[in-house]
Parts: C-alpha cells; structure tokens; sequence
C-alpha cells in the first residue's frame, strides 16, 4: 500500500526559551538573525545554551524539524505518512521517536552522538528566532536509508538539511522518482541562502514550492517577493505559496496568482506555523481541492498551532472534518 506523504528532512529537540529581545544574542557576539533562522556548528551549542540559561526563560522541549512537523501535522488529520531522517543514540533520540506518533518512523535511523537541536527562542511577541544545530542530522547520508518506499507515495516532501552530502541524498532520491510522485520542498532559511545556482537541481523537480516572502527572495535572489515567486514558477514548479505571516499568503501558478488573509490570533508561538501551513496545503491537494482552498485549509490549520507552544495544538482529523464541512457549507 503507498503512502500519502513521505518526508525526508531534519528532526530536531526544539528547546524552547522566552527572551524578551533576541537582539541581546547578537550583542553577545552570537551569529543570529533576530527573527530569522541560521544553522551554527555543533560546538557552538553549549555556550548557547549557557547564556539562555543565564538570561532567558527557560519554557519546554518539543519534537522537531520542519519536514518532521508537516508530516506529523498530516499524520495527526489522517493521512498515512512516514519519515525518512536520524536521530542520535542518545535521550533525545528516544523522546524524538516517541514524539513523531502516529508517522511511521521505520525509515528513521539511529546514529553514534547527539540528536539534531534547535534553540527556539520567542520573543515578548511569540516570534521566534531559530538556531540550528544538526548534530545527527549531518550523518544523514551515512544511516543507511531504504528510499524504496518513497518511489511509491504520492507526495515526497523535503525541508532543508546543513550538510552538503545530506542534501545530496535528497537529489539522488528525486532524480529516482517516478512521475506519478509529486514533490514539494520548503527550502526555509538554511537553504534559501544557498541560492538558485545550488538550489536549482531540487527546485526543478519540485510540483510545490512553500516559502516565506524573505525565503524566497534569497533564493531567487529578488529584491520582491512576487517577482522572487515568478522566476521561481518559471524554473519548472506548478505552484509557488509564499507564507507571510499576518500578511496572509499568496498562491502562484501559471494561470493565476491567489491571495488568502491570515486568521486573526494572538499567537502563543509561531514555532512550527508555517511547516502546519504546508501539512494543511498537502492535505488539500490530497483531497483534490483547487489550489485557493488549500490555502484556506492551510491558514485554518496553522492558526490553530498557533494557540499553542511547540506540537501541543497541531490540527487533527476532527478539525479536518470540521473546517471541510464549514467550506461545503459555504
């Protein structure tokens, strides 16, 4: 039996911990985009989290990763997933698996050293600044993953990872795919700095594109968000959705370009809401609805991560059922 959705990306212990202004990390001397997201070296973890310990709060531990939490975002409103990714042979790597529940986690490996981590920390807003650390993640290509069964599902999706030979595996799986097996890819941060002359090669092959307006201005190397999704649109994707945030998002293929308001919330924590905006994206394309109304079901479902910190308030098959029956009401 294939499967609707399969992952391969990061997973991650996100660590969270309020801090009224990022900012102070910068002049710490720490290499952080306030508000961003940046991957930093493995040993610069530990005075990381010293001086978070020191001036922030610390507020809880969350399973994730972007690929890791869309895929666990579609497992939870019905679909059958899995994920393809390492974790360490530590604690972390115990909790990490237990924490993806109901994806299948066949595919994900155990590796010598500590799990993937990523330093969360939100702001007096509930925006948050993100530090990656990728510890196990960079041993990606070294686990030993079987892609057969990705040949097979409907939909693969990828998330960015650090090391260039783990984003290697992920081309030799999309060179391998079938035409029937879709692919979409939110390239985040890490990747959209690399650019289109090393992005280009997975964007391509991609049916789907998910970015911020400053992701993908990076990436197409725009100063403006629409032109970046055009001349992304232009290298071969059938959609391109720019999320932004209290903005709405916007929708772009080759016949039209739709723009869907965001929910009005008070955010509890913004961790994770666009991964949820690409589980909510998929479902709908799954369901065979037209691109406008996955993005209505996209926006609906992140809002509702929205409400709270990390996992805790991902959508799930009820609201599924719910919000369709509120849009064929409608």
């Amino acid at each position: 039996m294939s499967l609707d959705v399969i992952g391969l990306g990061a997973i991650n212990l996100d660590v969270f911990y309020h801090l009224d202004d990022p900012c102070l990390l910068v002049r710490a001397g720490f290499p952080v985009v306030p508000g961003g997201e940046v991957s930093l070296p493995d040993e610069a973890l530990a005075p990381l989290e010293d001086f978070l310990r020191r001036h922030g709060q610390y507020l809880g531990e969350s399973g994730g990763g972007s690929a890791a939490n869309t895929l666990y975002a579609l497992a939870r409103m019905g679909f059958s997933t899995a994920f393809l990714g390492a974790v360490g042979d530590d604690p972390a790597g115990d909790f990490l698996r237990t924490s993806l529940a109901p994806v299948n986690i066949s595919g994900v490996r155990t590796v010598p050293g500590r799990s993937g981590t990523c330093l969360a920390v939100l702001d007096r807003r509930g925006e948050r600044t993100l530090m990656v650390f990728p510890q196990a993640n960079g041993r990606l290509h070294q686990a030993g993953l079987d892609l057969t069964a990705a040949r097979t599902a409907r939909f693969v999706h990828l998330s960015s990872l650090v090391h260039d030979r783990a984003r290697q595996l992920q081309l030799e799986l999309v060179a391998s795919l079938p035409p029937a097996v879709r692919v979409s890819l939110d390239p985040g941060e890490i990747y959209a700095r690399k650019g289109l002359a090393v992005l280009e090669p997975l964007l391509r092959k991609s049916f789907i594109v998910f970015g911020t307006a400053r992701e993908l201005c990076l990436l197409a190397h725009e100063p403006e968000w629409r032109v970046a999704a055009q001349r992304l649109l232009d290298l071969g994707p059938s959609v391109v959705v720019c999320k932004r945030g209290a903005q709405g998002s916007s929708v772009f293929t080759r016949e039209q370009e739709v723009t869907v308001p965001a929910a009005s919330i008070a955010p509890v924590d913004t961790t994770g809401a666009g991964d949820v905006y690409n589980a909510g994206f998929l479902a709908g394309m799954l369901l065979g609805l037209p691109p406008d109304v996955c993005a209505r079901l996209a926006t609906a479902a992140a809002a509702r991560s929205l409400t709270g910190r990390g996992r805790e308030h991902y959508p799930d098959v009820s609201f599924l059922k719910e919000w369709l029956a509120t849009e064929k009401a409608e």
